[in-house]
């Protein structure tokens, strides 16, 4: 199982570093698999950005920004909050400098929550969750 885990992590992270740069977070719930990233246009700027979710049946756009800065990133925090509430647990991984090395890399609980400080006008997509 952890094999097919790693396989699957290293496969999201590499097809992620080829288009844009992200940050992602695997959530595991009694076996089952969530991944939420945040995926970066370009990796120098914070915007334009995505918030994608993964439930294993397709990739989902909850969030988009085009101009508002740290916007991607509380709303990832909030959905992270959301899924640890209902039992997930999230962890994120950083990608290591050389990819192929991703077994040996420790993930970190995410615990900091970011509330967001205005309604964005950047992009709220139609679908939550």
């Amino acid at each position: 199982m952890k094999v097919i885990l790693s396989v699957f992590i290293f496969a999201c992270l590499t097809a992620a570093l080829t288009a844009t740069a992200s940050e992602d977070y695997v959530c595991d719930n009694n076996g089952a698999k969530r991944i939420v990233s945040i995926v970066y246009q370009n990796e120098e700027q914070p915007v334009p950005c995505e918030v994608r979710y993964d439930k294993g049946q397709g990739v989902e756009t909850l969030w988009t920004a085009k101009s508002e800065v740290g916007f991607c990133e509380a709303r990832v925090n909030e959905f992270i909050e959301k899924q640890e509430s209902w039992g997930w647990n999230c962890n994120k991984f950083e990608v290591p400098e050389t990819v192929g090395n991703v077994n040996s890399q420790q993930p970190q609980h995410v615990s900091d929550s970011v509330s967001p400080d205005s309604d964005a006008e950047d992009g709220l997509h139609t679908s939550m969750y």
